[in-house]
């Protein structure tokens, strides 16, 4: 089982630098591990590893080890202000120990308003786990790295233009794909509490092998599209269901418009016939109110 988990591993980080190699322009990223005197990682860490891999360019390869074996390196304000209009990405990864700024105290850090990526928003928050601990879950860290440096290539979208009906799976790509959002990855803590709607990894229909799980887990966990509360026939108890092989109906679509845009209402009132079938009535309503989708 950890033999042939591995081999994936290798295999998913392999195709995925086959696709980011020949990119070009690559961007530059500096990579935040600590806000404490902003350290960074060494060049030889997995996360530096993973910079490479989604075909970013560590601009503090320079960087050197705090102590002797650690893949933390000590960076200083004062050297990355020198770097300021180089770096297109800045990432700082967040978790329990040692984590770097958010984007909030980033961009108010004396002198980090002249930071190339912090100008542009070009700010990433990511998950201690998936980036910097020796997991298999560090692809999904590294896709999220390649998602984030070249949105138009790796969140395109023209595999999901089908002329049918819009699958669910299909949706929950789209979605993510369409608002470029990291995928979901629960902290450490997740667990510990209990959730009304649903709980990460919990759909029975969409195990962990599942090819497009992180897409469905992310949609989910965004709001953009709910499960649904099924009785198991054989245990009688109660399970989580995605249902991979459903349609989304026009009332989940218009919630997921509803929700990816900025709309300004207009003096109009439109009449729906159907509305108490809706879930999502008021959604719908203002939706359909905005843009006279009919």
């Amino acid at each position: 089982m950890a033999e042939r988990k591995l081999k994936a591993f290798h295999e998913e980080m392999a195709a995925l630098k086959a696709i980011t190699k020949d990119i070009e322009p690559k961007i530059n990223v500096f990579f935040e591990s600590s806000d404490v005197e902003i350290k960074t990682v060494t060049p030889d860490s997995m996360a530096a590893r993973a910079i490479e891999t989604a075909g970013g360019i560590n601009i503090a390869s320079d960087a050197q080890a705090i102590t002797k074996g650690s893949s933390i390196a000590a960076y200083g304000p004062e050297r990355v202000l020198e770097k300021a209009d180089q770096i297109d990405a800045y990432v700082t990864q967040r978790g329990v120990m040692g984590a770097g700024g958010n984007l909030h105290t980033i961009s108010i850090r004396p002198g980090f308003d002249t930071v190339k990526a912090v100008q542009n928003g070009q700010v990433l928050e990511i998950n201690q786990k998936i980036i910097s601990s020796p997991t298999f879950r560090q692809v999904k860290g590294a896709y999220d790295l390649a998602r984030f440096f070249y949105p138009e290539i790796m969140d395109e979208l023209d595999h999901l233009r089908k002329d049918e009906p819009l699958n669910r799976v299909d949706a929950a790509e789209i979605y993510v794909r369409y608002d470029h959002r990291p995928f979901f990855a629960p902290t450490a803590s997740y667990y510990d509490d209990t959730y009304a709607g649903h709980t990460y990894g919990m759909f029975e229909d969409v195990p962990s092998s599942y090819d497009r799980f992180d897409f469905v887990e992310t949609a989910v966990k965004a709001g953009f599209m709910d499960g649904f509360k099924a009785i198991d026939e054989e245990t009688e108890e109660e399970i989580e269901l995605f249902d991979v092989e459903g349609h989304v109906t026009r009332d989940e679509f218009a919630k997921a418009l509803f929700l990816f845009y900025d709309l300004v209402p207009q003096d109009v009132h439109i009449e729906i016939s159907d509305i108490e079938n809706c879930d999502n009535q008021k959604i719908v309503q203002t939706w359909l109110t905005w843009c006279d989708w009919t």
